[in-house]
């Protein structure tokens, strides 16, 4: 996404810059010393010296100061992110005007306290303009402040390198019948895919549970790796589950294409996600998908269940229902929602599209 920010801005008389709050983040393998960036970023901390792992203390000196001196007619950042978006958020700035970015939905308002809250529409204060991924993250703003909500919004979802979802799953699509086999997926049974950090927040969990209540020909594999991994091993074991479910580990973006390839749905069963990059990923590989109402790019991605199912994961029992859903749907009727799911990638989630609109609202403010 950086990338295309960048490389796109020209067109638009733009220059971007990139302001990491630090080299790395738990849970997450991305390091900006191991990106080919061909633009700047910096990253100083109170001592100036770089902070090694983001965290919600981090106080990122050249970001508050930078943003402060006017140097930027236009910052894009999250408000709620950090203490550093903290002091960026409510210090004046001379004439740039800030742009909000959120992601969450109204799950993140569950255990919300009213000091919260009132602090949280505090920061929304000096922004001029909201960019939301999609409908769940402008209801929760809209939560937050209703005033806030009212101010100009422009869509800006999350983006991916869609030639590595397209391409490399449309070439091993060629070579299905034999990636099936080798995966141990029979010819007459559905193949439910799914990609993500092992632990609570993804749903995994509930799909083993689940899978327990539900007989049929289908097989589960779920690729990734985390703190619960091991002890979900241990439970498709006693459940003796262990012929139908399989969480290989971590994989390439290669694996991931060729599983594509095989798989007859996507599945993301999480039970909190504000905008899960895989659903825009899945959805660019033009699968079906079946993903939970509690991942907050859902109706973007799903468009009314033409692309697929929205199962509810907020239970074993709303799981396995879901489930049988999937089961139930008609093969022609399977293809045909991966077909739309394509076209949906390409109308909203395609980067140089999500770019240049968002650059095109941008002029249009400054008008």
């Amino acid at each position: 996404m950086f990338r295309r920010f960048h490389e796109l801005g020209g067109e638009f008389d733009f220059e971007s810059t990139v302001a990491f709050q630090a080299r790395r983040e738990e849970r997450r393998a991305w390091n900006p010393d191991e990106m080919d960036l061909d633009f700047p970023h910096f990253f100083s901390t109170v001592g100036g010296k770089p902070r090694e792992f983001f965290t919600y203390k981090t106080i990122n000196r050249d970001i508050v100061r930078r943003v402060r001196s006017g140097e930027f007619d236009f910052v894009l950042m999250s408000a709620f992110m950090s203490v550093s978006s903290w002091l960026t958020s409510l210090l004046p700035a001379r004439e740039t005007v800030k742009v909000l970015w959120s992601e969450s939905n109204l799950l993140s308002t569950r255990h919300m306290s009213g000091l919260s809250r009132a602090f949280k529409s505090r920061l929304m204060k000096p922004y001029s303009i909201n960019a939301v991924p999609g409908e769940r993250a402008l209801e929760y703003i809209r939560t937050i402040d209703p005033a806030a909500a009212d101010k100009p919004m422009i869509q800006l979802p999350n983006i991916v390198d869609s030639r590595i979802f397209i391409e490399r799953t449309a070439r091993y699509r060629k070579d299905r019948a034999a990636i099936r086999e080798e995966l141990g997926v029979g010819t007459d049974e559905i193949l439910i895919f799914g990609i993500g950090m092992m632990f609570e927040k993804k749903g995994f969990d509930l799909a083993i549970d689940a899978a327990k209540q539900i007989d049929g020909k289908y097989k589960m594999i779920f690729l990734g790796d985390g703190p619960r991994r091991e002890d979900w091993l241990k439970r498709i074991d006693a459940h003796g589950l262990g012929d139908r479910i399989k969480l290989p580990g971590q994989a390439a973006p290669e694996d991931v294409a060729r599983h594509f390839a095989a798989a007859d749905w996507f599945f993301h069963p999480a039970r909190f996600d504000p905008s899960p990059l895989v659903v825009i990923e899945a959805t660019t590989a033009g699968m079906p998908l079946a993903i939970s109402r509690q991942a907050g790019n859902s109706p973007e991605a799903l468009d009314g269940g033409k692309s697929g199912i929205e199962l509810d994961a907020s239970g074993v029992d709303e799981m396995a229902v879901g489930i049988r859903q999937m089961l139930a749907v008609p093969n022609e009727q399977r293809i045909a929602m991966g077909e739309h799911a394509a076209t949906v990638a390409q109308r909203i989630f395609d980067p140089d599209t999500v770019v240049r609109n968002f650059y095109t609202a941008l002029n249009h403010h400054a008008s």
